[in-house]
């Protein structure tokens, strides 16, 4: 039941960071004449932190301080992989598959998303530290 909740609150905390990244996505690109590779690497970007902090402290419940560097370096890291593994779907999704550039970003962050639940939860905010109190 605890990893149900997790996975819900994951699911809650990335969908919010996603709808950002979807509606920037939509926004620079239809109103702001962007190509939508560069619209949808500029939304990833912006949502960086908000997402790290959605995902840390509410989804995983990490309130590890003394782990804080180490935790946004491996977020970096895995978030940066994670993006252009995002792009490299929606490119594929879209240009090969044929598919409206805003369901090819859903279907790759829901994919990704995917991937990322267990090396977010097991590597970046390891359930040791979960409840420890703010230091």
């Amino acid at each position: 039941m605890l990893l149900a909740s997790t996975v819900m609150r994951y699911a809650i905390a990335g969908g919010t960071a996603s709808l950002v990244d979807v509606l920037l996505l939509f926004t620079l690109t239809e109103f702001g004449g962007i190509y939508y590779l560069f619209s949808a690497a500029l939304g990833t970007t912006i949502s960086f932190f908000a997402r790290f902090f959605l995902q840390k402290l509410f989804a995983f419940r990490n309130r590890s301080v003394h782990l804080f560097p180490r935790q946004i370096a491996a977020y970096a890291f895995l978030y940066v992989s994670a993006t252009f593994a995002t792009l490299s779907l929606l490119y594929f999704f879209t240009e090969v598959v044929g598919w409206w550039y805003i369901a090819s970003q859903v279907m790759a962050i829901l994919l990704i998303a995917s991937i990322s639940f267990f090396v977010y939860r097991y590597i970046v905010f390891p359930k040791s530290h979960a409840d420890t109190p703010l230091q």
